[in-house]
């Protein structure tokens, strides 16, 4: 009697500069591939030089330095029970990453994220511009990875694929309960003021704003199966309210759905690409 052989796990990617941001990154990708059984493949891109400035700056045309980073980094995954690849691809790292994860048919892109104000390698706003154009979830590590993540905060409003954004957590965060989060603000508000309506009619439009989003939300759940008391409702800007739960959550992750600008380009939406700046924890973005 032959027993069902257990379909293969989809390849983990994470990118390196070897940077202790990428080191995060590794980190959090180590656990994430054990978590799933899943193998790692580890990816440092950079852009071959011309030989003449080669010449012109007395260096040796030699991968020595960056073989020995992807070792090790391949090595501290098999010391974890992981099986692991390394690759060093010559290219931008933006496209570089997309590339191999299409090649690779890989179920996550893992990054580190150190913010707009340092160099432009594998962190920063390359991470921001890998994110809308995969076609796969892509984690951005900030933090140490000391444990599994407790907190799940997946932010929702009325157009949210419920069903991809919870998947997307549980590839990251498995067996974790999740909270919905969604920021509502009437969008006439301010105007209102402007107006010179009162604070007691601005409190009814208020809480009537804060009713239609419940209800739209709660039927979204209902039809996807989730629990009503997983919604938390906030009032205020979505940036600012995003921004503030992340930062009060413990081992926190929030998972976030990428968005288009209003030109149309493939762009980070103004929501997640401010969550993406300012934001401490890290961030999943489906």
């Amino acid at each position: 009697m032959s027993t069902a052989r257990r379909p293969a796990a989809p390849p983990i990617l994470v990118g390196t500069d070897f940077s202790k941001s990428a080191l995060n990154a590794i980190e959090r990708a180590i656990r994430i591939a054990k978590a799933l059984r899943s193998p790692l493949h580890v990816v440092h891109a950079s852009s071959r030089l011309p030989r003449t400035v080669l010449k012109s700056l007395h260096l040796r045309d030699d991968d020595r330095a960056v073989r020995q980073g992807i070792h090790e980094a391949v090595a501290l995954a098999r010391a974890a029970n992981v099986t692991a690849h390394g690759h060093h691809v010559h290219g931008a790292p933006t496209s570089a990453l997309r590339a191999k994860a299409r090649e690779l048919s890989a179920a996550l892109i893992v990054v580190g994220a150190r913010g707009r104000s340092l160099p432009d390698t594998f962190v920063g706003s390359t991470a921001e511009r890998i994110a809308p154009l995969a076609r796969i979830p892509v984690l951005l590590v900030r933090t140490p990875p000391q444990r599994p993540y407790r907190d799940v905060v997946v932010a929702v409003d009325t157009k949210t694929d419920l069903e991809h954004a919870l998947a997307a957590a549980a590839l990251v965060a498995p067996g974790q309960q999740v909270s919905l989060v969604h920021a509502y603000e009437g969008p006439f508000e301010a105007t209102l003021r402007v107006h010179g309506v009162d604070a007691e009619a601005i409190r009814a439009y208020r809480h009537d704003s804060r009713r239609q989003a419940r209800a739209a939300l709660l039927s979204r759940m209902r039809e996807a199966g989730l629990d009503p008391g997983s919604l938390v409702l906030r009032h205020g800007d979505p940036r600012r309210v995003l921004v503030r739960e992340e930062r009060s959550g413990r081992d926190g992750l929030l998972v976030i759905q990428r968005g288009r600008s209003a030109l149309g380009h493939l762009l980070l939406g103004s929501v997640t690409r401010s969550v993406v700046a300012h934001g401490r924890s890290d961030v999943l973005i489906t």
